[in-house]
């Protein structure tokens, strides 16, 4: 049961808004049918990274949007094994230098999708979307407010 939940993916969404058939997919990964994407597809096998890193790069998304359930699993074990032994784990804070670094290197999405191709009208609207979102979330934020209130 919780294997079946974990296997749900997003590739046949993600195929649809690129406007590809299967067919059109397997071509790129040198499968010779869409039968092999068909079953990623209905959850029945999860490609290796190698595969699933090469979707992402065909439907123009992050693999950890591909198969959010498996990502929110995952990130639910891991916050729930930082919960039960904090010791074990590096403190969240690591080193300033890494930190720098990895914020410096971090990609933007839909600022590696605006830059490498013309967008569609879709990925435009989203991108925009997007922008105007992360432009209030950090106007919140220097005005000393949290736009992500808990629930209590």
């Amino acid at each position: 049961m919780k294997t079946d939940l974990l296997n749900k993916n997003n590739l046949r969404k993600y195929r649809k808004r690129a406007g590809l058939e299967q067919k059109q997919v397997a071509f790129p990964l040198n499968r010779s049918s869409p039968d092999e994407i068909s079953r990623y597809e209905r959850g029945l096998h999860r490609p290796n990274l190698e595969t699933a890193m090469k979707l992402a790069v065909i439907y123009r998304v992050p693999i950890r949007l591909i198969y959010y359930k498996l990502f929110e699993h995952c990130r639910s074990e891991i916050n729930e094994r930082k919960r039960l032994n904090p010791q074990l784990l590096p403190d969240p804070n690591w080193t300033l230098e890494s930190r720098k670094q990895l914020k410096n290197e971090e990609l933007c999405f839909y600022g590696d999708l605006l830059k490498n191709h013309i967008p569609n009208a879709l990925e435009l609207e989203t991108a925009n979307k997007h922008t105007v979102n992360l432009i209030n979330t950090i106007s919140f934020y220097r005005q000393g407010l949290n736009p992500y209130p808990k629930d209590n």
